[in-house]
């Protein structure tokens, strides 16, 4: 009803103008050299309104003209951007499902797409880890790296391949450059805590975790493990203070103290860890007198 409504105002509104035009009295006359041609006012108001019709659409037709290769090439960029984002949620959707090879040829068409994008390069790069292809993954996890927004995956994965091989110093550099991208990051700081642990550098995995479990079987695997007797009791007490019913850790404390020549403070401990947690190695130690 509103629509129709706003036709016949418009409707009247162009019937009033066109009335009023063709009641304009006069003539017009155009000379050009010999020839001379007179028409009445809203004729020639006609034959002006005409012209600038076909100006304006001879202006149009020509920038439209002009504009065609930009529009054909914007169409084609984005046709492509279309055809390489279907390639990389199909080259996705091959990885979940570990088709090692379709994943690595849809990462190919991604590729010639789109370029090395960030997206064009995680998925080439684990589409060639899928298919044993390590070099090639490194290098594209490498080239992720450069991407600032990007570079947490790329040391993840190089950190993930550094780990697999026992290259425990390039797990813990890809590990603390990836923590630096993405400060806050736990899995980062699992991989230097994993790191940290094989390469036996108590005192930085010590720094990595605040939870008393963790804390107490690092530190008494570092009072085990360490020759300086002053080292393994401090790292014995630490456990025993993080964890009280750990029975190792007691026995690791009481062993110290013990070699430190605190017997009664070494037997002591025993009583205590005995009354945390009753266990047949306390017993043993305190009946073997702590060798």
């Amino acid at each position: 009803m509103l629509r129709a409504a706003r036709f016949i105002v418009i409707a009247v509104i162009l019937l009033g103008i066109a009335w009023w035009i063709s009641t304009l009295p006069g003539s017009v006359t155009a000379h050009s050299g010999s020839y001379t041609v007179t028409a009445s006012t809203p004729v020639a108001l006609l034959i002006l309104a005409a012209i600038a019709l076909l100006l304006t659409i001879m202006f149009r037709v020509i920038g439209g003209i002009r504009r065609a290769p930009g529009g054909l090439s914007a169409w084609q960029g984005g046709r492509r951007k279309n055809l390489g984002e279907i390639a990389i949620n199909r080259g996705l959707t091959a990885l979940a499902a570990g088709d090692a090879k379709g994943a690595e040829a849809e990462a190919g068409r991604a590729r010639k797409l789109l370029g090395e994008t960030p997206l064009v390069l995680l998925l080439t790069a684990e589409a060639a880890r899928l298919n044993g292809k390590h070099d090639q993954a490194d290098a594209a996890f490498k080239k992720l790296t450069t991407h600032k927004d990007m570079a947490f995956l790329g040391h993840r994965g190089l950190g993930h391949h550094a780990a697999a091989t026992g290259d425990h110093d390039a797990a813990r550099k890809h590990a603390l450059a990836a923590e630096d991208a993405y400060p806050g990051s736990s899995w980062a700081r699992a991989e230097r805590l994993a790191a940290a642990l094989k390469q036996q550098d108590w005192r930085s995995a010590l720094g990595l975790t605040q939870a008393p479990a963790e804390v107490a079987a690092i530190a008494t695997a570092a009072a085990n493990s360490t020759q300086d007797r002053s080292n393994a009791l401090r790292y014995a007490k630490q456990a025993v203070k993080a964890d009280p019913s750990l029975v190792p850790a007691t026995v690791a404390y009481a062993r110290s103290l013990s070699l430190a020549g605190k017997a009664r403070a070494a037997k002591k401990a025993l009583l205590n860890g005995w009354t945390a947690t009753p266990h047949p190695m306390i017993a043993a130690a305190y009946l073997e007198n702590i060798p």
